[in-house]
């Protein structure tokens, strides 16, 4: 979803409101949101970013909020409409506050009126990542506890031929698995999870890299030998390339703001990326 700010009512309230979610979390150890840590959500990942505009953009400031979550449904719009009505359902005065003041939220004071304000700012993806095919969300979470048991026993357990090594390390669980909540659920002698339906794998990837050839022309590849020469001249000119001159130049403040960022990364298996870039107009390749 996508919304934009409304620019006369401030930008602090909104700042206010997301940093009221993120001090929010299950612990003071986790950095994850409680808003999203509901079990019954099934949400996998959701992210809430304000996207600031100088006052002199073409386009205000935008706020977005993006999740991946479990659902039954096969057809993607119910299932996100089904997916924000049990969010705001749930979560309703954190989402009702941080949306508050932009643009068709102002009227919002219900939790069915949030869910049709969001519906009405859905921005369809251009594509979508599924890591975990055919797997539900506490089968994912407990793949990923035991992975980090694995790792961190193979850290520390002594050099040996593969095969003991295989059998101290299934031992190692079995014995963990005796008094580790997270490890509920794990049959090591039980048959694995299916694997992805490869015929449905095969017809969604049938496409190839044939779409790529046939979009190919001969003013695409003028442009492209023309990009080639830029490209050259920017890499000579251009301070951004030169990461290590942009880093010599930075001030107080500039350090300052990049350990905060730093600080708020590396708390789990992912790090969320918004990456804002402006399109040239003109002709469309």
């Amino acid at each position: 979803m996508v919304a934009r700010v409304d620019a006369a009512r401030g930008l602090e309230r909104t700042r206010a409101a997301l940093s009221a979610i993120a001090a929010d979390t299950l612990s003071p150890d986790d950095a994850r949101p409680r808003v999203f840590a509901d079990p019954e959500l099934g949400i996998h990942f959701a992210r809430l970013v304000l996207l600031v505009e100088p006052s002199d953009a073409e386009h205000g400031s935008s706020l977005v909020f993006e999740s991946n979550f479990d659902t039954d449904d096969a057809n993607p719009y119910t299932a996100r409409v089904a997916q924000l009505e049990l969010l705001c359902a749930r979560v309703f005065e954190p989402l009702a506050g941080v949306f508050r003041d932009c643009e068709g939220f102002a009227e919002v004071h219900a939790a069915n009126a949030l869910a049709e304000a969001l519906e009405a700012h859905l921005v369809e993806s251009t594509a979508c990542y599924q890591g975990h095919t055919d797997r539900d969300l506490p089968r994912i979470r407990l793949e990923r506890h035991l992975r980090e048991i694995l790792i961190d026993y193979f850290s520390r357990a002594p050099k040996a031929p593969l095969r003991e090594l295989y059998h101290a390390a299934r031992e190692h669980v079995l014995l963990r698995a005796a008094y580790d909540p997270e490890l509920a659920g794990l049959e090591l002698d039980a048959p694995a999870p299916k694997n992805p339906d490869q015929k449905l794998r095969s017809q969604r990837l049938a496409a190839g890299i044939i779409v790529w050839f046939q979009n190919l022309s001969f003013d695409l590849f003028v442009y492209l030998l023309f990009q080639l020469r830029k490209l050259k001249h920017w890499t000579e000119s251009d301070p951004e390339f030169d990461q290590r001159a942009v880093q010599e130049a930075w001030t107080d403040a500039d350090r300052a703001e990049f350990l905060a960022l730093a600080a708020n990364e590396d708390h789990g298996l992912q790090n969320a990326l918004t990456h804002v870039v402006p399109l040239k107009g003109g002709n469309r390749l």
